[in-house]
């Protein structure tokens, strides 16, 4: 989660890419900025191999499900692409650009000063699977969902807030304009991660026809003058809504039709859909069906490869693609590549915890520092990521446009690290090998748990050197791998010690409040940590509805800065996107922007046109 994290933002901008090695030191194949700065084609083969298979159904590999499919209050990554084939919004981006483009919109909205509003216009081509076509009154009942106080979707509402009502314009049926209280630089790029919903579909019955978008809104709103209406928001909100089939509903071009968890998802392309006729190459949808296969297990992945049973994936982990990358007959089978991202990873402390079941650990700062200090950055580099991994400083990614190039990335140093926690009164008293400090007359050990998603090989890999490190100074950190609900719902509830994890975001001007506004903590959003004050909030808020870009980059910077200054993260790195693809598809194109590849433009090719060969 999306800046906005998870879900993320789809927003124009500009891409910059590292170039990792000199063509005398690459190792293996990593995009630089010999490439497009937006992405890379990568024209066909002019062979076709007997091996290949010819079915049209694009096996893709990831490393986790999505947390659910619920149309609203999911948070995951993974939910996020499935729902871009599977939903429909009024906003997009056009991933050979990374600007932003209209999707169930005829254009881009035009905002109007005046009265402070956006002109939309709704496109006549998109329908829903009953036949009905795609309308304002959609686009209202959608808007109430994601802004009633009752929609368990906490994390997104503080970008809607602007949001006040929508204005319908009976002489033009197609339009209307969006009401806000002044201009944010996410007015627009937020419809990007808005699904729109079908009133008749959810909603038979108009429930939430008699409420206002502001009634929904209000902190106050209880639906209770209509137990229908208590009813309808308890049945929208739970798990059946975003895992049972029946009840998923969207305007996009794939459908789920079924989902073994833990193991796999479906996608099976609609017929007639309203896209069929579409000019736009990005709503082409080529594969017939869509495979998520959940394999997590590198050694399982890099034989599957071998074997050609995966056709696509972006998540291999880096020992994985580097080692296909060594074999002749996978680089002959496959496409692939090593691609930049805006995304980072972390480890984040509890700077508030309870006191009880979570110990005052992380609430003095050097000690947050010194256990930044004692992460064996370069190791992790050398033994995880093959040397490619580029240290990440503070809150935004070192590719954006406004990422504060003065901050520099806390570097390894056990000698600083032990002098900081001596100083902050943790020492080894009864010489066990393990830093005690006496707090509130109990003498406590440093030991906490460290939370990082189950199954991923490099976050366990990753922790353990870490904890190898942590030893050697006498701290005792235990590993403890979750699910993702279970992870998710522990950050939010402050429920931890460290958690370590990745953020996905995007070229998107940065609205910090999901992440490091205090009422994010409060309020169990993705604030983890605890950081915040009456001077960062003021700056936060300020940030949100500053729409002059250098006056805006000019606080982001300045904003940056307090966060790394109060290290309520340890800022580990960017990510790299390990993309592959089978060359018996067509149309390859490997984005920066997330998801990285778009499936549905993946085509099949045909063999005939093509002289069979092996090797």
């Amino acid at each position: 989660m999306s800046k906005k994290r998870l879900p993320l933002l789809l927003l124009s901008g500009f891409l910059i890419l590292m170039s990792c090695h000199t063509k005398e030191e690459k190792k293996y194949d990593v995009a630089s900025v010999s490439d497009s700065l937006n992405y890379i084609h990568l024209p066909e083969v002019n062979y076709f191999d007997k091996s290949w298979k010819t079915d049209n159904t694009l096996m893709y590999q990831v490393l986790q499900e999505p947390d659910n499919l619920h149309p609203t209050n999911g948070q995951t990554l993974m939910r996020l692409e499935i729902m871009q084939y599977a939903q429909g919004r009024l906003i997009s981006t056009d991933y050979k650009t990374n600007k932003l483009t209209a999707e169930l919109a005829e254009k881009l909205p035009v905002f109007n000063a005046s009265d402070s509003t956006y002109s939309f216009e709704l496109r006549k081509e998109p329908k829903w699977d009953n036949g009905d076509a795609l309308s304002t009154d959609d686009i209202i009942f959608t808007l109430k969902v994601y802004k009633c106080v009752l929609t368990q979707n906490d994390f997104f509402k503080p970008y809607l807030d602007n949001f006040n009502d929508i204005i319908l314009i009976p002489e033009h049926p197609l339009e209307f304009k969006l009401k806000v209280n002044k201009p944010y630089i996410q007015d627009v790029a937020v419809w990007g991660d808005i699904s729109i919903l079908q009133r008749k579909f959810h909603d038979p019955e108009n429930l939430l026809g008699q409420f206002s978008i502001s009634d929904v809104a209000d902190k106050n709103f209880s639906g209770k003058q209509n137990q229908k209406v208590v009813d309808w928001f308890k049945n929208f909100n739970t798990g059946d809504t975003g895992f049972d089939l029946k009840k998923l509903n969207g305007i996009g071009p794939y459908l789920p039709t079924e989902w073994e968890h833990g193991q796999y998802l479906v996608l099976e392309k609609k017929k007639n859909h309203w896209t069929d006729n579409s000019s736009l190459e990005s709503e082409k949808s080529y594969p017939q069906k869509i495979i998520f296969k959940v394999s997590a297990d590198p050694n399982v992945n890099l034989l599957e490869f071998k074997k050609q049973n995966f056709d696509a994936s972006t998540t291999l982990s880096v020992k994985t693609l580097a080692a296909l990358q060594q074999d002749s007959m996978f680089n002959r089978n496959y496409y692939s590549k090593f691609t930049g991202t805006f995304n980072y990873s972390f480890a984040a402390f509890n700077m508030k915890p309870d006191g009880e079941k979570h110990k005052p650990l992380f609430n003095d700062i050097n000690v947050r520092k010194a256990l930044a200090m004692l992460v064996p950055y370069q190791q992790i580099n050398d033994v995880i990521y093959k040397g490619q991994g580029i240290r990440q400083a503070g809150p935004v990614c070192s590719y954006k446009y406004n990422y504060n190039e003065k901050l520099k990335p806390t570097e390894y140093n056990f000698e600083k690290a032990v002098e900081l926690l001596h100083s902050s009164g943790w020492t080894d008293s009864n010489n066990d090998g393990i830093l005690d400090k006496t707090i509130q007359q109990k003498t406590v050990d440093f030991k906490f748990d460290l939370h990082i998603y189950a199954g991923i090989t490099d976050w366990q890999d990753l922790a353990l050197l870490y904890s190898s490190a942590l030893k050697k100074a006498g701290i005792i950190m235990n590993i403890v791998p979750l699910d993702v609900p279970t992870f998710i719902e522990k950050a939010r509830s402050h429920d931890f010690d460290m958690l370590m994890s990745v953020w996905t975001t995007s070229v998107a001007p940065e609205d910090f409040t999901q992440l490091w506004h205090s009422s994010s903590w409060t309020d169990n959003g993705d604030n983890y940590s605890g950081f915040g004050n009456a001077a960062s909030d003021a700056l936060i808020d300020s940030i949100r509805y500053t729409i002059d870009d250098d006056k805006r980059n000019e606080m982001d910077k300045r904003f940056q800065r307090m966060v790394a200054d109060e290290q309520p993260y340890i800022f580990l790195f960017n990510s790299l996107r390990r993309v592959a693809v089978h060359k018996r598809f067509g149309h390859v194109n490997m984005y920066f922007e997330k998801p990285g590849l778009l499936l549905n433009t993946l085509k099949l090719r045909n063999a005939a046109n093509y002289v069979s060969t092996t090797p």
